[in-house]
């Protein structure tokens, strides 16, 4: 599957067609962020953009699941190096992320700053 759209758009596809997903951020774009320790699906990874950086999920983005990689690119933020591994077939990892958590540890630290 090879797709070139919207970070956003990409992300459904991705949880409309492999609906036991997984997806890992790269930590070291998104500067070591508490969620890149964890294991998200896609809705969440959208929800957790849409507080972080918005204006990512409007960025174009190129979404490879082949036989040799299953990885999100953002061209024009990261010089091609991948921003989402995609865990979709295979050996999938054990979700891990709470976003209810995640949300209330993100007040917090906006209440404290």
């Amino acid at each position: 599957m090879y797709l070139y759209d919207r970070l956003q758009i990409c992300l459904l596809s991705l949880h409309n067609r492999y609906p036991g997903h997984i997806v890992e951020f790269d930590a070291s774009i998104f500067e070591q962020q508490d969620f890149c320790e964890q294991y998200w699906t896609a809705e969440e990874v959208i929800e957790i953009l849409q507080n972080h950086d918005p204006h990512l999920l409007q960025a174009m983005a190129y979404m490879v699941i082949d036989a040799h990689e299953s990885n999100i690119y953002l061209g024009e933020y990261t010089q091609g190096k991948r921003v989402l591994q995609l865990h979709c077939h295979g050996r999938i990892p054990k979700h891990t992320g709470d976003l209810t958590n995640w949300k209330k540890q993100s007040i917090d630290m906006a209440v404290d700053a």
